[in-house]
């Protein structure tokens, strides 16, 4: 595990820099920003190999399992948010007054091949003995329509890099991108699910910048997640 290192105000690892609710990821390869006050927003300011890429990845909303960003100029509260390693990490105790409460993680992944790789990783639980809570993850990338392809989404741009996303079986439903010309990617649903105290679910989405087959890499992908043991959070 990275040393994570205090310095003034903000805290530092290897791959985040945390100060305030402004958290920067910067790996060797994929650099990006993320307002935590402002999940909805996900991942800005992205460039890969030094290349700007126009859009926000992982992005997370509570509000709507059928619209994208009802949220997204909602400030939240944050009941705790640090840096480990390789994660960033953010509690939100009844994000945008739902009754349930949420612990994101967005994670740098070490692809064996150098991929550049992120992870989110959501942890839903409720303090009540019945609750139904729905989160909506949203990525959108690059200037062409982004496709559902089988159990992943994908879009690219002139260079011919793709970027690639794909869930753990049984987390999210794939749904088809809204309607909107300034919007070029789709959303992963969870919910309105049956939940009570005690229950944890962890839900995972794992993005990929690759310039190969976009179908295999998809298929790949998918049988990466499916293989791993479900993600760990505390």
């Amino acid at each position: 595990m990275a040393e994570t290192l205090q310095s003034g105000g903000a805290t530092r690892s290897d791959f985040w820099e945390l100060d305030g609710h402004r958290a920067i990821l910067h790996t060797g390869r994929l650099v990006g920003m993320i307002d935590l006050t402002q999940p909805a927003r996900g991942l800005t300011a992205i460039r890969v190999d030094g290349a700007a890429i126009v859009g926000a990845l992982m992005g997370v909303d509570v509000t709507s399992s059928e619209t994208r960003g009802t949220s997204l100029d909602e400030p939240w509260t944050i009941a705790d948010a640090y840096i480990r390693g390789r994660d960033l990490v953010a509690t939100y105790r009844e994000p945008c007054e739902q009754p349930f409460n949420l612990q994101l993680y967005w994670r740098t992944i070490d692809a064996a091949d150098g991929t550049p790789t992120l992870d989110l990783i959501c942890s839903v639980q409720t303090p009540l003995w019945e609750a139904h809570p729905r989160v909506t993850v949203c990525s959108s990338a690059f200037s062409r329509g982004a496709a559902i392809l089988g159990e992943g989404l994908s879009c690219s741009n002139d260079s011919g890099v793709a970027y690639l996303e794909s869930t753990r079986p049984g987390d999210f439903t794939s749904a088809a991108a809204p309607s909107d010309p300034q919007f070029s990617g789709a959303l992963w649903n969870f919910g309105p699910q049956f939940m009570e105290k005690g229950v944890i679910r962890r839900l995972q989405v794992r993005g990929i910048f690759s310039s190969g087959d976009a179908r295999s890499e998809l298929a790949k992908l998918r049988a990466q997640l499916t293989a791993e043991e479900p993600a760990l959070t505390a």
